[in-house]
């Protein structure tokens, strides 16, 4: 059976809180993707983080105006970071359960 990709019109927010590990400055990048039950890339979105000076947290938050749904199951809010020039590095995995009633 073919699945076809519906957005669904759902305002909502995804907060994350950050802590810096290690002395100095960080400057990089931050990566949301939203991975299906198959694990397809629904929808991603990058933002650039700066850790300077004495700052040892930040928040970042991602406005949706809509979720692509293609089926019932996990849907995954999978959120990496890279310092500049470097290769992501996944560090949390969100899980959303969306059944159909």
């Amino acid at each position: 059976k073919p699945q076809v990709k519906v957005n669904i019109p759902i305002t909502f927010q995804l907060v994350t809180f950050l802590r810096k590990i290690g002395d100095g400055d960080f400057v990089g990048d931050f990566n949301i993707e939203i991975l299906d039950p198959k694990g397809e890339i629904m929808g991603k979105g990058d933002h650039e983080i700066r850790f300077e000076g004495n700052k040892t947290r930040l928040r970042v938050i991602f406005g949706f105006t809509d979720m692509p749904i293609t089926s019932e199951g996990y849907y995954y809010f999978k959120v990496s970071i890279r310092s500049k020039g470097g290769q992501f590095e996944k560090v949390a995995e969100i899980p959303l359960q969306v059944v159909f009633t």
